[in-house]
């Protein structure tokens, strides 16, 4: 083996060897939807951002418990919102039991007087104190009194009472203590997970709690959860997509193996066609982590399927070699066309790399690192590999050469196709663009559905709008 063909060899053995340790060792996966979003430049971006990634909204899961009479359901509720509760993976749970809004009760009494819509300069007059008093000695003789008995001294003006008046009037119905819907089918939870609402894989798992605490309180077949909010439709899109990507590499993948063993019919060739792409693909994920820290699992996903094209680079090399020829003299012919493919798509990523979305900008690092280690793979590589002089390609099967022959006799239903798709797209030019960001979500119209359904059970607050109040101070 010449000194060049060790030298590359052994340059290519220790960059694979750097990339699989410090991915063993350092990499990290995320799957925080925000990656994709745009840079935030302002204040208000900023925000808007950090309300998208851990404002109460985006974490907020709304849950319904269905399939049976009130009081179970009730039971069902109480049970499961003390399950949830327990657990690390929720900061806050309530059905609108006492028991769950007792923490609520505090905060509302130890801030009233900025919340309390009653307060003003004349409610701490003389005669306001003084009827305020004689109201509630009247309340403590009937059974609301008591609710408010031991606030009493520290909220003497009544503060606290009228800001539950004012919160109940936007509350879900109640039937046995808890929230239920207004016909009674479905008892009503809110679940607030510890997790960002964006960080699918932990919003995914804290649904996989809350299913698992629903089997372990005896719920019976004939019951159901369901449970819908910002954070279950990005953990189910997440889930959707890397499922349609995974299903669909998979399946290219056995396509084009099927080819090349088709077209080789040998194992040596095969085996090498691989290398370029695994080594780009492992090289490529090292640069992303070491650049940005963490690999998003989507970022990873596509960027397998833009580095697939890599499997193609081989096939300047084996396609083209004549009787006798080597590797090394088949890329001296062939490398100027090979270095052509590899740089028109390195300098084409260069468009996600500078993407203000640190998603795009993680699978532009990923297609320009892994698809130009990959033509330095089949450039210096290869020749290393496979050195001898080897025979031809064998020829493919005289049926497909036969098909390959009627297609182009065929080609005329090419044309006939290009005319009817730009006769289409002139006759629906107006409608042919789709702008609802909505169509590219993954998820079906029913758990849009489920969530509005739920939304209005609650009375949860439309989560698209954002109100902020600005002072001189908090």
């Amino acid at each position: 083996m010449r000194l060049y063909r060790r030298t590359a060899l052994l340059a290519w053995l220790a960059i694979v060897a750097a990339s699989a340790w410090w991915t063993a060792r350092y990499l990290a996966f995320t799957s925080d939807m925000t990656a994709f979003l745009p840079a935030a430049s302002g204040r208000l971006e900023r925000l808007l951002v950090e309300q998208l990634r851990s404002g109460v909204a985006s974490r907020t899961m709304l849950v319904a418990i269905e399939g049976g009479a009130p009081p179970e359901l009730a039971r069902l509720s109480r049970e499961l919102a003390r399950a949830l509760a327990a657990d690390r993976r929720f900061d806050y749970v309530t059905n609108g039991g006492a028991e769950f809004t007792q923490g609520a009760r505090e905060l509302g009494l130890r801030h009233r007087y900025l919340l309390s819509p009653t307060v003003s300069p004349e409610r701490f007059g003389e005669q306001s104190l003084s009827r305020a008093l004689r109201e509630n000695l009247e309340r403590l003789a009937t059974l609301e009194g008591t609710a408010f008995k031991g606030a009493l001294a520290r909220d003497p003006t009544g503060e606290l009472r009228s800001l539950a008046e004012a919160a109940g009037q936007g509350a879900p119905a109640s039937r046995h203590g808890v929230w239920f819907s207004g016909d009674g089918a479905r008892a009503l939870l809110l679940a607030q997970t510890a997790a960002s609402g964006m960080d699918a894989a932990r919003e995914q798992e804290a649904a996989d709690v809350l299913m698992g605490a629903f089997q372990r309180i005896g719920a019976g077949p004939e019951y159901r959860v369901l449970i819908s909010g910002p954070g279950v439709f990005a953990a189910r899109t997440r889930a959707a997509i890397e499922h349609d990507i995974g299903w669909l590499t998979g399946l290219a993948g056995v396509l084009v193996l099927l080819v090349l063993v088709l077209a080789y019919r040998s194992p040596g060739p095969v085996a090498l066609s691989a290398l370029p792409v695994l080594t780009g693909l492992l090289v490529g994920v090292a640069a992303v982590g070491v650049l940005f820290g963490t690999v998003h699992g989507i970022t990873l996903a596509f960027g397998a399927t833009l580095i697939g094209e890599a499997v193609d680079y081989p096939s300047y090399v084996f396609t083209q070699r004549k009787p006798g020829e080597s590797v090394l003299e088949i890329l001296a012919r062939v490398w100027p066309t090979l270095r052509l493919a590899v740089l028109t798509t390195v300098f084409g990523s260069l468009a996600l790399l500078l993407s203000s979305l640190q998603g795009l900008s993680q699978l532009g690092v990923l297609s320009m690192v892994g698809v130009l280690s990959a033509g330095l793979v089949t450039r210096w590589v290869l020749p290393a590999l496979a050195p001898g002089r080897g025979a031809p390609p064998r020829t493919l099967p005289f049926s497909l050469v036969r098909a390959g022959l009627a297609m182009r006799r065929a080609a005329w239903i090419g044309w006939v196709l290009l005319v009817a798709a730009l006769a289409f797209i002139v006759a629906r030019h107006d409608r042919i663009w789709d702008d609802d960001l909505g169509h590219l979500s993954p998820l079906p119209e029913s758990a849009r559905e489920l969530h509005q359904r739920l939304s209005a059970d609650l009375r949860a607050p439309d989560a698209r709008y954002l109100l902020i109040a600005t002072a001189a101070s908090r």
